[in-house]
């Protein structure tokens, strides 16, 4: 795609080689073979139903990124797609709790919207602050995460709780709307299908159409844009908004398609929208390099289970390469990286 800057590629790349790279150095310390690691990882990632493990994780980190990326070509930082999953999958569950006597057909479009709805509210808000109020969108949007945390985990421990129970969750839903799986293989489903059309239309929207270009206006140059006769606090509210629609959409398979229900304690602790973060970075916001980052952070997690099984090697060993990643992708995007125009 000519939108892709060859150059701007080199600081994934290298921020990646440098992570496995040095967390080959720790591996060897630990007295493990780091090759074998490396392999028994990648391997694991896609070896019996570790694929669908993998298409499962890879899914939530697509949708996260390229909200994440959409808001960064408006020169926002969206820190709030957590939050805004958070409320997009708890109105989504709740629609299809109280309405399961609708036929599938016609409920699933209303959950769809739903869940797309609640996360473009949840976007609004920092939104509308940031474009009326000059509010920084990174301070809103870490305070709205908590709100949706605290808001989620009372609807779950009280009123939407099932019983009898002491865990914090909703009722299941109805089987009539559960998402067909593969063989049965957890992330084999369609949600994956789903998340790639997202990503395309995502494409489309920011260089294929008016709106797009508006937004990369604004994030390369507001007062250049505003002065072109760009409305800035209109696209800043829209990026926001449509970021926070896409953020809303993410657990839809852990809904639909895995638990069937709202665990608290899942989805409050919930890192798809910080991962999603990650994502954006390595993709240089770019939809198809934000499903080659979500491909590889999806594989490194379910990989990182592997090793732990089989090697010893602790499942948060992912998370020390994802942040050497995000380390080394900072200080050499600076040297190395380019622009996607």
């Amino acid at each position: 795609m000519k939108e892709i800057n060859k150059k701007s590629l080199l600081s994934p790349i290298i921020s990646i080689i440098v992570a496995f790279s040095i967390g080959g150095i720790f591996i060897f310390l630990l007295g493990k073979n780091p090759f074998q690691v490396y392999a028994s990882m990648f391997s694991g990632a896609f070896a019996g139903e570790g694929w669908g493990f993998t298409l499962f994780s890879m899914t939530s980190l697509i949708i996260t990124g390229l909200s994440v990326a959409l808001a960064f070509h408006c020169g926002l930082f969206n820190i709030g797609a957590n939050g805004q999953l958070m409320v997009g999958g708890m109105l989504a569950a709740y629609i299809a709790l109280s309405f399961s006597g609708l036929p599938p057909f016609l409920l699933f479009p209303i959950i769809i919207l739903s869940a797309l709805g609640a996360g473009a509210f949840w976007g609004f808000i920092p939104g509308i602050l940031k474009a009326k109020r000059a509010s920084s969108e990174v301070v809103i949007t870490i305070m709205m995460n908590y709100i949706a945390i605290c808001t989620v985990s009372y609807l779950l421990t009280y009123p939407l709780k099932a019983s009898p129970g002491y865990i914090a969750q909703s009722e299941i839903i109805s089987r009539s709307l559960w998402l067909p799986r593969y063989n049965g293989i957890i992330g084999a489903d369609p949600t994956i299908l789903l998340a790639l059309l997202l990503a395309v239309a995502v494409y489309i929207l920011l260089w294929r159409t008016k709106t797009g270009y508006n937004i990369r206006a604004v994030g390369f140059n507001p007062k250049a844009s505003n002065y072109a006769g760009i409305n800035v606090s209109k696209t800043i509210i829209l990026a926001m908004t449509l970021g926070g629609a896409i953020a809303g959409f993410a657990y839809f398979n852990y809904i639909f398609a895995y638990q069937h229900r709202i665990v608290s304690d899942v989805i409050v602790g919930a890192t798809a929208g910080f991962d999603g973060i990650t994502v954006a970075l390595l993709g240089k916001n770019h939809p198809l390099g934000v499903i080659l980052a979500a491909l590889l952070l999806a594989v490194l997690y379910s990989g990182g289970l592997a090793v732990q099984f089989e090697l010893g090697i602790p499942n948060s060993f992912y998370l020390f390469l994802e942040g050497i990643m995000i380390f080394s992708f900072v200080i050499f995007d600076k040297v190395v990286g380019g622009k996607n125009e």
